[in-house]
Protein backbone atom coordinates (compact mmCIF):
# COMPACT_ATOMS: atom_id res chain seq x y z
CA UNK A 1 0.00 0.00 0.00
CA UNK A 2 1.16 3.58 -0.83
CA UNK A 3 -0.22 6.80 0.66
CA UNK A 4 -0.54 8.80 -2.85
CA UNK A 5 -1.65 11.95 -1.16
CA UNK A 6 -2.05 13.47 2.48
CA UNK A 7 -3.60 16.88 2.60
CA UNK A 8 -4.07 18.65 5.07
CA UNK A 9 -6.51 21.76 4.99
CA UNK A 10 -9.24 23.83 6.40
CA UNK A 11 -12.37 21.52 5.20
CA UNK A 12 -13.14 19.21 3.26
CA UNK A 13 -16.33 19.02 1.31
CA UNK A 14 -18.01 15.82 -0.80
CA UNK A 15 -19.45 16.66 -4.17
CA UNK A 16 -21.66 14.52 -6.52
CA UNK A 17 -20.23 12.17 -9.01
CA UNK A 18 -17.41 11.27 -6.33
CA UNK A 19 -15.21 14.19 -5.84
CA UNK A 20 -14.18 16.30 -3.12
CA UNK A 21 -13.37 20.01 -2.59
CA UNK A 22 -10.37 20.47 -0.52
CA UNK A 23 -10.52 24.09 1.07
CA UNK A 24 -7.64 26.30 2.46
CA UNK A 25 -4.93 23.82 1.44
CA UNK A 26 -2.08 24.14 4.34
CA UNK A 27 1.56 24.09 3.08
CA UNK A 28 4.27 22.99 5.28
CA UNK A 29 3.18 25.67 7.93
CA UNK A 30 -0.42 25.80 9.92
CA UNK A 31 -0.20 30.20 11.97
CA UNK A 32 -2.83 30.67 13.87
CA UNK A 33 -4.14 33.95 13.69
CA UNK A 34 -5.03 35.18 17.57
CA UNK A 35 -5.63 38.52 19.03
CA UNK A 36 -2.08 40.28 21.28
CA UNK A 37 -3.65 39.08 24.61
CA UNK A 38 -3.42 35.17 23.19
CA UNK A 39 -0.92 35.47 21.83
CA UNK A 40 1.91 32.63 22.84
CA UNK A 41 -1.42 30.97 24.64
CA UNK A 42 -2.37 27.17 23.89
CA UNK A 43 -4.18 25.18 23.64
CA UNK A 44 -5.30 26.63 20.28
CA UNK A 45 -8.48 25.34 18.34
CA UNK A 46 -9.37 25.19 14.63
CA UNK A 47 -11.51 23.55 12.43
CA UNK A 48 -9.11 20.94 10.42
CA UNK A 49 -9.31 18.84 7.56
CA UNK A 50 -7.58 15.73 6.09
CA UNK A 51 -7.58 14.27 2.45
CA UNK A 52 -6.10 10.52 2.30
CA UNK A 53 -5.76 8.59 -1.38
CA UNK A 54 -3.95 5.09 -0.97
CA UNK A 55 -2.92 3.15 -3.91
CA UNK A 56 -3.17 -0.66 -3.62
CA UNK A 57 -0.57 -2.57 -6.10
CA UNK A 58 -1.93 -5.98 -5.67
CA UNK A 59 -5.30 -8.01 -4.85
CA UNK A 60 -4.01 -9.31 -2.00
CA UNK A 61 -2.71 -6.49 -0.37
CA UNK A 62 -6.68 -5.09 -1.01
CA UNK A 63 -7.88 -7.76 0.76
CA UNK A 64 -6.07 -6.80 4.06
CA UNK A 65 -6.48 -3.46 4.38
CA UNK A 66 -9.71 -2.97 6.83
CA UNK A 67 -8.18 -0.40 9.33
CA UNK A 68 -6.48 3.20 9.62
CA UNK A 69 -5.14 5.23 12.27
CA UNK A 70 -3.45 8.54 12.11
CA UNK A 71 -1.39 9.93 14.86
CA UNK A 72 0.83 13.16 15.68
CA UNK A 73 3.40 13.74 18.02
CA UNK A 74 4.32 17.19 18.91
CA UNK A 75 6.84 17.61 21.92
CA UNK A 76 6.90 13.96 22.29
CA UNK A 77 3.23 13.66 22.85
CA UNK A 78 1.79 11.16 20.62
CA UNK A 79 -2.23 11.45 20.15
CA UNK A 80 -4.33 9.40 17.94
CA UNK A 81 -6.74 11.15 16.10
CA UNK A 82 -8.72 9.05 13.58
CA UNK A 83 -8.95 5.62 14.31
CA UNK A 84 -11.27 3.35 12.48
CA UNK A 85 -12.65 0.36 9.70
CA UNK A 86 -12.95 0.21 6.18
CA UNK A 87 -16.00 -1.75 5.19
CA UNK A 88 -14.20 -3.61 2.14
CA UNK A 89 -16.35 -5.99 0.77
CA UNK A 90 -15.31 -8.18 -3.01
CA UNK A 91 -17.29 -5.85 -4.65
CA UNK A 92 -15.72 -2.54 -3.82
CA UNK A 93 -12.26 -3.61 -4.05
CA UNK A 94 -10.23 -1.04 -6.22
CA UNK A 95 -6.67 -0.17 -6.09
CA UNK A 96 -7.85 3.28 -4.97
CA UNK A 97 -9.24 4.17 -1.58
CA UNK A 98 -9.85 7.92 -0.96
CA UNK A 99 -10.84 8.77 2.76
CA UNK A 100 -11.83 12.38 4.34
CA UNK A 101 -12.20 13.48 7.83
CA UNK A 102 -13.50 16.69 9.25
CA UNK A 103 -12.64 18.04 12.50
CA UNK A 104 -14.57 20.53 13.82
CA UNK A 105 -12.41 21.62 16.67
CA UNK A 106 -8.80 20.03 16.39
CA UNK A 107 -6.71 20.90 19.39
CA UNK A 108 -3.10 22.02 19.28
CA UNK A 109 -1.73 21.67 22.70
CA UNK A 110 1.60 23.71 21.75
CA UNK A 111 3.64 24.89 19.31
Amino acid sequence: MKISNFIICDDVRSELGNKHSLIGIYDGVIEFNVSPTDFGKWPKVLKMGLFVKLTTETDDEKKKINQFKIKTECNGNEKIIADGNFNMTKDLLTPKINFAIVFNQFVFDSA
